[in-house]
């Protein structure tokens, strides 16, 4: 969490939270099959189960999440819906979530390679040997849910740069095999006499800089998707470009 002091200038404060129960088992066992899918006091599916006189079937009674390993506990990928999955608590990281604060999430998780993921399942030590595939299997395809979700609505557009009057970035669903070669749509807004378009269609995720311009604010998207676009501003310094901000959502 971001803590800004009086000065102006802040910091982040990174809290670890229910380390215990983060996959599908904790201190007392495998978790409750309501967790992830229901919060512990959940209105609308208490009247849901009220309105019906209890004949509703709720998701977590369909999704199969009995792994039969005691180390493992309760935990699934296959019912797993990024859009659906609820806290038991309603605490303001959730309540406040924005689609920005998703993105910045979920690249995060794609960060993790399935490397990544095998070595922290063998650090773990389980004793049963039919955990670490398990879980690498599972834990591979909740991120992949997670990051698919979260970049089909936020433009997965990151990591700008400029080398000799070429803008370059990254699309990182296409980084990570997520989706095959696409267009980009921008929008440009130029301070300072800039010559040329005011729109452009990119074949890569590379830019050739206006001419003449000393600010430019770029709305960048990915052509034909629905995700909401990065709007990237830069500014002159000397004779060069340097981006001075990057926005998501």
């Amino acid at each position: 969490m971001y803590d800004k002091s009086t000065e102006g200038t802040g910091h982040l404060t990174h809290y670890i939270i229910d380390v215990d129960g983060s996959l599908g088992a904790s201190a007392e066992g495998g978790k409750p099959l309501p967790y992830g899918y229901e919060m512990r006091v959940d209105f609308p599916w208490t009247a849901k189960r009220l309105f019906t006189l209890g004949f509703v079937e709720e998701p977590w009674r369909r999704a199969r999440q009995e792994t039969g390993i005691p180390s493992v506990g309760n935990l699934e990928s296959k019912a797993f819906q990024p859009k659906h999955w609820r806290p038991l608590e309603e605490v303001p990281p959730f309540r406040k979530l924005t689609a920005r604060d998703a993105y910045w999430g979920a690249k995060l998780v794609a960060s993790f390679s399935a490397a990544q993921i095998a070595a922290a399942i063998d650090a773990a030590a389980y004793e049963d040997p039919r955990a670490p595939e398990f879980l690498l299997r599972t834990l591979i395809e909740r991120r992949d849910k997670v990051v698919r979700f979260w970049f089909d609505r936020v433009a997965p557009l990151d990591f700008f740069h400029v080398e000799d009057g070429v803008l370059r970035f990254h699309d990182l669903a296409l980084d990570l095999g997520l989706t095959g070669r696409r267009e980009y749509e921008v929008e440009i807004d130029a301070a300072g006499g800039a010559r040329g378009p005011d729109r452009l269609r990119l074949p890569t995720t590379e830019m050739t800089l206006p001419q003449g311009a000393s600010r430019l604010s770029l709305t960048l998207s990915v052509a034909g998707s629905g995700a909401k676009s990065v709007r990237v501003e830069l500014a002159r310094k000397g004779s060069d470009w340097v981006v001075a901000r990057v926005r998501h959502a």
